[in-house]
C-alpha cells in the first residue's frame, strides 16, 4: 500500500506515441481511473474513440511537491510544440515555478513563453500610443553608473538593476529637439531586448514621459538617459518575458547609433532610410 508521501505521475500517449495527457495521484491506480470517466471532456471524448492508446507511469517520487513539479515541466515542455497543441488534453499548466520559460523570466511570467509578438501587434501599439524605442540589452557589465549590470540569462538582475541599464545610456542626442518640439511623435515605449535575432525576448517594457526630454540627463560622451514615467513599470502592456517573432526583423549591431531601434506605425525608422538612399540611387 503506498505512503501518503508517496506519489504518481503519469502520461496517456496515442498510436504514434505522443503524450496527449499528463497527471498525477496518490496511488498508481489513478493513471486507469480516467477511462472509467474524466471532468476533462475532451479526453474522455478522445478516450471513447481511440482503442489504440498507452498508459505509463512514473513513482513513487515522494512527496506531492515533486509530482507538481514533474507533472508541470512535463506538460510545459509539450505546449509550445505546434503539433500537439491540436491533441493536447491538459486543461491546467501547472505551478507557474515548474514551467519551462525563457531564462532570466521570472517565474510568475511562465505563461508568456507561448506568446510570440509580432510586427502586426507591434505595429498596432504603435498606433495607439506611439513610436516603440527598443534598445540592446547584452550581458556586458558597464561601470558607468551604479547598477549597470549585463543581462545574464542564466542569473538575471534585480529589477532596479534592469531599470538603470534600459534607461541609459543611448545616443538619441540629434533626434531630441525634434522630440521636444512635436512630443507626440517621440517614442511612447521603451523595450530592453535581449538575444540573438530569432531568439530575443523582451526583458523589460516602460513607458517614456514624452514632455521630459529637455530634462534628459546626459553624460560627457552626449549619450541620453530616456525619461521613464513614474513610478516605473517594467512590465508595460504586459511585454515583459514575450519572445519576439524573427518578422519582426528587429537587428542592432556594433555601433552605438545601432544599438537602438524606433519603430512606428510605418515600420523602423532605418528601414525607411535605406529605402529613401536606394531610391535616391
Amino acid at each position: 500500500m503506498a505512503k501518503s508521501s508517496e506519489h504518481f505521475v503519469y502520461v496517456y500517449r496515442d498510436e504514434e506515441g505522443n503524450p496527449v495527457y499528463f497527471g498525477q495521484g496518490k496511488h498508481a491506480a489513478r493513471a486507469a481511473s480516467h477511462k472509467k470517466g474524466t471532468h476533462n471532456e475532451a479526453l474522455e471524448r478522445w478516450l471513447a474513440t481511440k482503442a489504440h492508446h498507452s498508459i505509463e507511469v512514473i513513482g513513487p517520487v515522494g512527496r506531492k511537491e515533486m509530482a507538481d513539479a514533474l507533472e508541470t515541466a512535463l506538460i510545459s515542455a509539450c505546449l509550445p510544440a505546434q503539433a500537439l497543441r491540436s491533441k493536447f488534453f491538459n486543461q491546467h499548466k501547472g505551478r507557474s515555478e515548474f514551467r519551462f520559460r525563457p531564462f532570466g523570466v521570472p517565474s510568475k511570467y511562465a505563461d508568456r513563453i507561448t506568446e510570440l509578438v509580432d510586427r502586426s501587434e507591434l505595429l498596432k501599439i504603435c498606433r495607439k500610443h506611439g513610436p516603440l524605442i527598443f534598445v540592446r540589452i547584452n550581458q556586458k557589465d558597464f561601470d558607468d553608473g551604479p547598477g549597470r549590470r549585463g543581462y545574464d540569462l542564466a542569473s538575471p538582475p534585480s529589477n532596479s538593476e534592469i531599470h538603470a541599464r534600459i534607461e541609459a545610456w543611448w545616443q538619441v542626442a540629434k533626434k531630441v529637439p525634434a522630440w521636444i518640439e512635436q512630443p507626440e511623435c517621440s517614442p511612447a515605449l521603451l523595450i530592453g531586448v535581449t538575444g540573438a535575432p530569432g531568439a530575443q525576448s523582451i526583458v523589460a517594457s516602460s513607458f517614456i514621459e514624452r514632455l521630459k526630454w529637455d530634462e534628459s540627463e546626459r553624460d560627457r560622451g552626449g549619450l541620453l538617459k530616456i525619461p521613464l514615467a513614474k513610478p516605473t513599470n517594467l512590465d508595460a502592456l504586459a511585454l515583459r518575458g514575450r519572445p519576439i517573432s524573427s518578422g519582426v526583423g528587429l537587428r542592432f549591431n556594433a555601433f552605438r547609433h545601432s544599438q537602438f531601434r524606433i519603430l512606428t506605425s510605418a515600420g523602423f525608422e532605418h528601414e525607411a532610410r535605406q529605402r529613401g538612399s536606394k531610391n535616391r540611387d
